[in-house]
């Protein structure tokens, strides 16, 4: 049974769930190589994920790009990814 605070009854055919809007997180860092800025935004539910670490960042973060990840893992702005990992 949901509260009243998980449904609104707007008419006697349909209930709709309102959940509250997942807040968002900025992890930003430093390139390791270059010095420049990056910034990756991710949800809270990510973010726990990664803070956590049980599963792999793939799974935590399957919407974002390979190069967000990476920037997460390495350290590396993208510019600085293409450089050194051009060959892959």
């Amino acid at each position: 049974m949901k509260s009243k605070c998980d449904i609104i009854n707007l008419s006697n055919e349909r209930e709709v769930d309102v959940m509250p809007k997942m807040f968002k997180v900025s992890i930003e860092g430093e390139c390791v190589f270059c010095g420049r800025s990056w910034e990756v935004t991710v949800t809270e539910k990510e973010y726990d994920d990664l803070r956590i670490g049980d599963i792999l960042i793939q799974e935590a973060l399957s919407d974002h790009t390979p190069e967000e990840r990476e920037c997460l893992i390495s350290g590396l702005c993208e510019r600085c990814q293409k450089k050194f990992f051009k060959e892959f």
